[in-house]
């Protein structure tokens, strides 16, 4: 009975005070302290690494045209000088405009879904043609021909042909044709990607499907750069702000400019190297591509005040060869 009444006393009468063990070692705290940091390094970059990802956007869209822009010079080079810019491809193919032109509208600006074409460099050829060889069609051709003085042939499997005339020319001053676009986005904006956000260069706000049916303030700017980083004008700015500097436009001559070409340069890469090339041909004749490079981000330094998102639009040329059509593209990507 007496250890009963000893345990119970004991029991109830103990209190229990806290320990601790403090350990003096310099080396030991260092490590410590260098993992802490270390975790919240890893933490911080975790939850801003995943921010940015998740703003890249899924899909993005460019609606394109054209405007007529400055008339340029009454006679330009390529105009007052058309022999200059001959050039032998080989020795049975050859340039050689004989004057400037206007091409029709639909004809010299040609867009799909991610590029658009303005035609530099023409060639047409005027032809008859006719059914069977044999049959009186064919024969009235061949006469009429003759007496045209043109150039009749025959075509597999039997059709003819006469060739009236040959015209080759360049569209004057094709250079200063602008260049019009707009761009938008859509991008997850959730750790499960089940919200996206929508935004255009034509709108000073966007959309979030974390919000349904508001608009919420927040501006696009886009800054245009050539290709080694650098802003680059065209329109006399390198940058533009969704709902304040209206559409992105800039002339061709801008666009090519970023691009580090300009029309009538000459280059090595569109040479035929056949032995009968006469010289280096004119980017005017053989054509030349810049493609332009859209990278969104939501974490940028100019991403300021009232501006959400920025978009960096690369201008690079294609350094390819000659790809055999008389015509200059200026396609997006």
């Amino acid at each position: 009975m007496e250890k009963v009444r000893g345990y119970a006393f004991d029991v109830l009468s103990q209190v229990t005070v806290p320990k601790q063990a403090v350990v003096i070692n310099w080396k030991l705290g260092l490590l410590l302290k260098v993992m802490q940091a270390g975790s919240l390094v890893c933490v911080a970059f975790i939850i801003f690494h995943h921010k940015d990802k998740s703003h890249k956007p899924s899909e993005m869209q460019v609606t394109m045209w054209q405007e007529v822009g400055e008339a340029g010079p009454e006679i330009p080079e390529h105009c007052n000088d058309t022999q200059s810019f001959h050039y032998n491809y080989s020795s049975t193919w050859s340039y050689a405009p004989q004057r400037c032109g206007k091409l029709p509208r639909g004809e010299d600006f040609q867009r799909d879904l991610t590029e658009a074409f303005f035609a530099t460099y023409v060639m047409d050829d005027y032809l008859q043609v006719n059914g069977e060889y044999g049959s009186a069609d064919c024969s009235s051709t061949a006469s009429s021909c003759q007496v045209a003085g043109g150039k009749f042939s025959l075509d597999a499997p039997g059709s003819c042909n006469c060739l009236l005339k040959s015209d080759q020319f360049y569209h004057k001053n094709v250079e200063k044709k602008v260049l019009m676009f707009r761009h938008a986005y859509i991008a997850p904006d959730s750790y499960d990607g089940k919200s996206h956000q929508r935004g255009s260069s034509a709108k000073d706000f966007y959309t979030t499907d974390k919000h349904p049916g508001d608009e919420v303030q927040g501006k696009l700017l886009t800054i245009i750069k050539d290709e080694n980083g650098t802003e680059c004008k065209v329109h006399g700015k390198s940058k533009f702000r969704s709902g304040d500097d209206g559409d992105i436009n800039g002339a061709v001559e801008d666009w090519l400019a970023c691009g580090g070409v300009r029309l009538d340069d000459r280059r090595d890469e569109t040479s035929s190297g056949f032995p009968e090339e006469s010289s280096k041909p004119h980017l005017r004749t053989t054509g030349v591509m810049i493609t332009l490079d859209f990278q969104y981000k939501n974490v940028h330094p100019l991403i300021v005040g009232d501006v959400s998102t920025g978009c960096e639009i690369w201008s690079r040329r294609l350094r390819s060869g000659m790809d055999g059509f008389p015509r200059s593209t200026l396609p997006l990507a």
